[in-house]
């Protein structure tokens, strides 16, 4: 493993950002700064098989990279979330690196006007503290390693769009192989032992080398079907206007949509979107019955990339991609046995000093050992010089 290292050039200064907008007594009960270990494992976001910090975002461990400017490809100094302020030019510019349509607008591909464009997250910037270290724990990540402002959360669209995507009106679900991907990996982790901390994977590393993902358009309100989709089918350099193509409910016509946003984000982000729309049949009437209906109607227009002709066998595919969904939200939403202090492999700050004491110690009495093998070496070198001299003279002789 390479040891980090800063990168100088083309540097850039990188404001210093805060982790949420929880209230101020839920921050106090976690840690605010961290010092790098230069040293540790770092989980890469971009390249997972690569120890080179320039290949893009990475995950520290639960401690701070040192205040320093950086480059474009470097991480800067981070903290969990970032409240509600505007994506940092910096992230933009990473964001645009791996976005395969190069930051146009995911629904519309559509150029210009470039300052209707806007960098929208799957996960909110006001997640709480406790939201965020669940997450943690159950997608297998280090504790204070969940940055919602990395490039994988993050993708362009239009402002009109960017809204009405924050109001529920619609959302982007993950291709039906990729779901079954993702429960699969969760199910392989509920099996292990918890206190088994080695056996624990982010599940990020999940996806290998896989950096483009297929996802489809759920509409989710009754004013998606007053509304359509403008899309351009072309390159962005062969722009025209009249070759627009208009799309309308349920937008089964869009097709499958190319993103860099890995898939348990948009996962979580539908998930919550539709316990949403649930919770507002509560204390109304018969509500198994209505969240019934909810979610045949809401089978009815999905899209998941099923195969197949058949409306019948699609509706009920549908249903169980949705049902998968809510599976996966409902576990990932779970606080009960989440440690919301600290993830047990999270160095405790009173045990910090003493740990780095301990790792100090192991690394002299390792260059010790090496300097007394080659002091033996060289005592063995010399008294063979020497012997093999002496026998020489007293042949000589």
């Amino acid at each position: 493993m390479k040891s980090f290292k800063l990168i100088e050039k083309n540097a850039v200064e990188v404001p210093i950002w805060t982790r949420s907008t929880a209230s101020v007594a839920e921050s106090e009960q976690e840690p605010q700064r961290r010092v790098t270990d230069l040293d540790a494992e770092y989980d890469f976001d971009y390249d997972y098989n690569s120890d080179d910090p320039k290949d893009g975002d990475f995950q520290p461990p639960a401690k701070q990279p040192p205040t320093k400017t950086r480059g474009l490809d470097a991480t800067p100094k981070l903290q969990r979330s970032v409240g509600n302020k505007s994506t940092p030019t910096v992230q933009k510019a990473r964001v645009t690196k791996v976005d395969p349509h190069h930051a146009l607008c995911l629904l519309t591909n559509v150029p210009e006007p470039e300052t209707a464009r806007q960098f929208c997250h799957v996960l909110a910037r006001s997640m709480s503290q406790a939201t965020l270290t669940a997450l943690e724990w159950w997608w297998g990540m280090k504790y204070w390693t969940l940055y919602i402002d990395t490039r994988f959360n993050i993708f362009a669209l239009m402002a009109t769009w960017h809204n009405s995507m924050d109001g529920d009106d619609w959302a982007l679900v993950p291709k039906h192989d990729l779901i079954t991907k993702v429960s699969q990996w969760v199910a392989e982790a509920s099996s292990r032992d918890p206190s088994d901390l080695g056996a624990r994977k982010p599940i990020s590393k999940m996806y290998g080398r896989q950096t483009i993902f297929e996802y489809y358009f759920l509409p989710l309100s009754e004013s998606m079907k007053k509304v359509a989709i403008h899309r351009y089918p072309g390159l962005p350099e062969d722009f025209a206007p009249q070759a627009i193509v208009p799309h309308y409910h349920p937008f089964s016509t869009i097709g499958p949509l190319t993103s860099h946003v890995q898939p348990h984000f948009a996962i979580y982000s539908v998930g919550q979107k539709l316990a949403k729309k649930i919770g507002q049949f509560k204390g109304r009437g018969d509500e198994r019955i209505q969240v019934e209906d909810f979610y045949t109607n809401l089978a009815a227009v999905a899209s998941f990339g099923h195969e197949g002709d058949d409306s019948g066998l699609r509706l009920t595919q549908n249903r169980a991609s949705i049902d998968e969904l809510m599976l996966l939200h409902a576990s990932w939403s779970k606080t009960q046995g989440v440690p919301q202090r600290g993830h047990p492999w999270a160095q405790n700050p009173k045990e910090g000093k003493a740990a780095e004491q301990a790792k100090e110690k192991r690394k002299a009495d390792a260059k010790r050992a090496l300097e007394l093998v080659a002091a033996d070496e060289e005592k063995s070198e010399e008294e063979a010089e020497a012997q093999t001299e002496g026998k020489g003279k007293a042949k000589a002789q």
